[in-house]
């Protein structure tokens, strides 16, 4: 049963955009009346754990004096004790209970999303892997943990905090890969690079916060998955030019999929789906947005550096957005029209030449090599 309320909790927090813990918290006790019929004896386990004196019941009795203390516990903390309360609407109700149907848990998701990927690049590239030596593994292993990690504790992250602000949070990438990058090399940023960088972080800020900017725990894990994914770019960047670009790709893909099928396992009640258009969605992000694109990053940063990555980066809310308006219609406000120009002029910031553009830039360089 928890599994379904997980799903459903998913598709709450998706469409209202609302804190997954809270849906979650809101949805179990309802999901477990509904059970009670078929799972008493599990539930009079759970009133004996939350120290309720069970014995004389029966386990219908006892199911029902869990059920109590769960309503009573979630009532003392503040949990709404419906949906209502939460803003959601009796109309929606056939469109989220048809994609709770279709979900899938998020590492047992990643798990095959990642593991498909790596099944079909080392089949085209199987030829690559006589190349592959102790050195590109391990660096690859050490690259797809990093990133690995990013997305497990963006999904812990996700419990207690919304989508809009992870998805601001994790942009935070973006102003952390140049930091990092001064403070190992121990050289000041681009100057261009770092206002580009800070540009195209209010963008998001703009295109995705909705005005709540209280911090949290899920906000501080977010945080910390930020890094994260700084710090997989910068791996990256370091890795890929003492590995083969292409094994390093693959083999870094293979590597999240392992550590999501572990996680799967652990924490979720993994299943193969059966679907035509689960699958149809699975094989064309494993093949363009994990495949196509971990193994290009991979060969590209051989030729660029982690900042420029970063700022590459933030333009996915963009395209995100120009793919919602062409495939179902979706408009952004004129606060997220503003956002997506500061990403694209951040990005364009670090990326053109000014002194090329500009001729008196370089000549204001030139007379001042000559006087000193």
């Amino acid at each position: 049963s928890l599994g379904y309320v997980h799903a459903m909790a998913h598709q709450l927090g998706g469409f209202y955009d609302l804190p997954h813990g809270v849906c979650n918290a809101v949805l179990l006790p309802h999901v477990q009346a509904f059970n009670a019929k078929s799972s008493a004896k599990r539930l009079s386990d759970v009133a004996t754990l939350m120290g309720v004196n069970v014995s004389g019941m029966d386990d219908d009795t006892a199911a029902k004096a869990a059920l109590n203390a769960i309503t009573t516990l979630s009532k003392d903390i503040g949990i709404p004790s419906g949906l209502a309360e939460l803003g959601a609407k009796k109309e929606d109700f056939d469109i989220l209970a048809k994609n709770a149907l279709n979900d899938l848990a998020t590492f047992n998701f990643l798990a095959l999303r990642f593991l498909t990927a790596f099944f079909l690049s080392a089949a085209i590239f199987f030829k690559k892997f006589k190349d592959l030596d102790k050195k590109t593994f391990i660096n690859s292993v050490v690259v797809g943990t990093i990133l690995f990690s990013g997305y497990a504790i963006q999904t812990i992250g996700l419990h207690y905090t919304t989508v809009s602000k992870s998805a601001f949070i994790t942009g935070f990438a973006v102003v952390l890969v140049p930091l990092f990058t001064s403070v190992i090399s121990k050289k000041m940023p681009e100057p261009m690079a770092f206002v580009g960088s800070i540009t195209a972080f209010i963008g998001i800020a703009l295109l995705s916060l909705n005005g709540n900017l209280g911090l949290n725990i899920g906000d501080v894990l977010t945080l910390i998955s930020a890094i994260a994914f700084a710090s997989h770019i910068m791996s990256v960047g370091f890795f890929t030019a003492k590995s083969n670009s292409i094994l390093l790709g693959i083999i870094q893909i293979g590597v999240v999929g392992f550590w999501s099928l572990i996680a799967t396992f652990v924490f979720e009640s993994p299943i193969i789906p059966s679907g035509f258009n689960i699958w149809t969605n699975l094989i064309f992000l494993s093949t363009f947005c994990t495949s196509g694109a971990f193994i290009t990053q991979s060969i590209a940063q051989q030729y660029t550096t982690a900042t420029h990555t970063a700022l590459i980066y933030s333009g996915e809310p963009v395209f995100a957005s120009i793919f919602a308006y062409f495939v179902v219609g979706e408009v952004l406000s004129g606060r997220g029209l503003i956002g997506a120009c500061m990403i694209l002029a951040g990005m364009l910031a670090a990326e053109l030449d000014l002194k090329k553009i500009i001729p008196a830039l370089n000549s204001k360089d030139k007379i001042k090599k000559k006087i000193a």
